[in-house]
């Protein structure tokens, strides 16, 4: 029997605090609300649940503040089965906060604190990679030094690197910086934050994903677009990939961090992207009816009965050790 897959995962760890609202109310006024609810989350949290209920390994690397929201997230990880040694605490920083705001009449809306998620540093990183993972997985949404490094350490010692650069908002980041990576994921925020394109559409796929793979020099570009299908570019081809049920969407803020681990998942284990972005686009599905956060986290025992349920044409194949990895 082969060892478990042990990859590492770079990403933020937040509280989500979810408002279940009736309306958001305008400027000057006030709602009353029946319920709320705490619940961990953060790429680096979603990406490293999603990956160990699939029977991964997972180490996060992550930077929390010494209160109780910090504590809790870190419990949280270690009941399911994460590395929490390299979680480091900031002194002077407050633990992540994200704010979900979840109505049924209207778009969901977030409002997020990144805290001591800012903190995360190069040499956390570092330390972090002598856990000697078998792959690296970098959340864009963490601090570009600490991202750069962690590609530079992982690449002279051919660790291969995945990079989920979905939900990041108008960050920063130097994608030459990252040198190599097999798959390099993102959603059309993205494209628009990374591209000098305004539009994902037909005639612009293929420049896109060029500017894309020449900053990156990924093997694969999948871009998660706004209508839930998948556009995935491998040289010098590029695909579509529909939706594989419609979806029941209640919260789907942490939608695009659980595809891009299924796809890593698929992908390294078994080297074929166009079953990856399947799977993904399945887990996506999943993910969106969930509350938000880790909650939204489908559990490996519900994706067969999910598949089956809704009669989608994949076979799922949960046994790692028969898989030929990366």
């Amino acid at each position: 029997m082969q060892a478990k897959p042990r990859i590492l995962i770079v990403g933020r760890a937040n509280m989500n605090l979810i408002l279940f609202m009736d309306d958001i109310p305008s400027a000057g006024k006030y709602s009353v609300e029946k319920n709320y609810e705490y619940i961990p989350g953060g790429s680096g949290i979603n990406t490293a649940l999603m990956l160990s209920r699939l029977g991964i390994d997972t180490i996060l690397s992550a930077k929390i503040a010494k209160d109780t929201h910090g504590q809790i997230l870190v419990n949280f990880c270690r009941e399911n089965d994460i590395d929490t040694r390299f979680i480091a605490a900031d002194t002077k920083q407050r633990t992540g906060l994200e704010t979900v705001f979840v109505t049924e009449r209207d778009t969901n809306r977030s409002v997020i604190y990144p805290g001591a998620n800012e903190k995360l540093n190069a040499s956390n990183v570092e330390y972090a990679l002598t856990s000697l993972p078998d792959a690296l997985l970098l959340n864009l949404s963490s601090p570009a030094p600490a991202l750069s490094n962690a590609a530079i350490i992982a690449y002279s010692k051919k660790i291969p690197v995945f990079v989920n650069a979905t939900k990041c908002g108008k960050i920063s980041f130097p994608l030459e910086e990252l040198i190599e990576t097999e798959l390099f994921i993102t959603d059309e925020e993205g494209v628009f934050n990374f591209t000098e394109y305004k539009e994902l559409k037909t005639n612009t796929y293929i420049p896109i994903c060029l500017a894309l793979t020449k900053k990156t020099k990924a093997k694969h570009i999948v871009i998660l677009q706004k209508n839930d299908a998948v556009l995935l570019y491998t040289s010098p081809y590029h695909y579509i990939f529909s939706p594989p049920c419609e979806a029941e969407i209640i919260d789907p803020s942490t939608a695009s961090d659980a595809f891009a681990a299924a796809l890593i998942w698929e992908y390294y284990l078994r080297r074929d992207i166009s079953k990856a972005c399947t799977f993904a686009s399945i887990i996506q599905t999943m993910t969106v009816a969930g509350k938000g956060g880790a909650s939204s986290i489908p559990q490996i025992s519900d994706i067969p009965e999910f598949i089956s349920r809704k009669n989608i044409n994949y076979q799922f194949l949960p046994d790692i050790n028969s898989a030929s990895r990366l």
